[in-house]
């Protein structure tokens, strides 16, 4: 609240600075008018804020119909826009995948889900979820490794799988490329920070901002792949283009510089990061 009265009190002096420079008369009275408004509207919002917040908390189903209600329109703005959306589970472990198509020269996006039980309310502390995740995800991931075999769409790049969980409303997810071991630590975050991560091609005029939010940002996952790249393309309302002659330009929290190609993924360690190469 005190943020937001400082914000408040910014926002009056500035417009009281304006006003004086216009008209000297009269200007205690608009500074105390503009004050009590902006308290007002602040006191107002908030009061809405703390009433939604109860009214959503109410009941299971008045959460779950608000969640879903939520879901739909967001899903039929991505259908208008023509991009593509999350499903709603919190539990799904999905491998994604870049074919190309000769006839056409064109790269697609293919992902397949497969969607976990929701036990959100079975687990009562991060060990029992990580035990989960760990046993989910090596039995999936050996699935649809299995499934690939039997595509007869040439697979471009690596198989990239991810696994969305969710405790204590706080999203994880694990991030890894195909391997023949997918062990994974305990939901350990990591320290570093990504302040901008810009994707760029040689045919187009401008950089795309990549956004992903710090549910990605845990000690072992391995990010930026081409096949992460062009999911999180699809997944934004921006049109692109996309080749593997595109460039990734990173700056983390330490103001230093990183520039990824196609066949280039980074490691996020607790400290730090290793770029590193994987097979065309």
């Amino acid at each position: 609240m005190s943020e937001r009265i400082s914000v408040i009190t910014y926002i009056i002096n500035k417009i009281f600075s304006l006003f004086s420079c216009c008209n000297s008369e009269n200007t205690e009275i608009v500074q105390s008018y503009l004050f009590n408004g902006l308290m007002n509207y602040s006191n107002c919002t908030n009061n809405i804020q703390d009433c939604m917040n109860n009214i959503y908390h109410s009941s299971e189903f008045m959460e779950y119909t608000c969640d879903y209600f939520s879901y739909s329109m967001k899903y039929l703005t991505a259908l208008f826009c023509n991009r593509k959306i999350e499903p709603m589970n919190s539990f799904w472990i999905r491998l994604s995948t870049i074919q190309f198509h000769e006839k056409n020269e064109l790269y697609r996006y293919n992902c397949n889900y497969h969607y976990l039980d929701d036990m959100t309310y079975y687990f009562n502390s991060k060990q029992s979820l990580y035990n989960f995740a760990v046993l989910k995800f090596k039995k999936y991931a050996k699935e649809l490794s299995q499934e690939l075999h039997h595509n007869n769409i040439y697979i471009f790049s690596c198989p990239w799988y991810s696994m969305k969980l969710m405790f204590a409303n706080e999203y994880f997810i694990i991030s890894r490329l195909w391997n023949s071991v997918y062990e994974f630590p305990t939901f350990e975050k990591s320290s570093v920070r990504f302040l901008t991560v810009e994707y760029q091609h040689p045919d187009m005029s401008e950089s795309i901002p990549i956004e992903m939010d710090a549910s990605w940002l845990l000690v072992g996952n391995e990010l930026f792949s081409s096949a992460m790249i062009l999911h999180l393309l699809e997944h934004q309302n921006v049109h692109y283009k996309f080749d593997m002659r595109y460039k990734i330009n990173i700056m983390d929290n330490l103001i230093q510089m990183h520039t990824l190609t196609s066949n280039q993924y980074i490691l996020l360690n607790k400290n730090d990061i290793q770029i590193r190469e994987t097979y065309m």
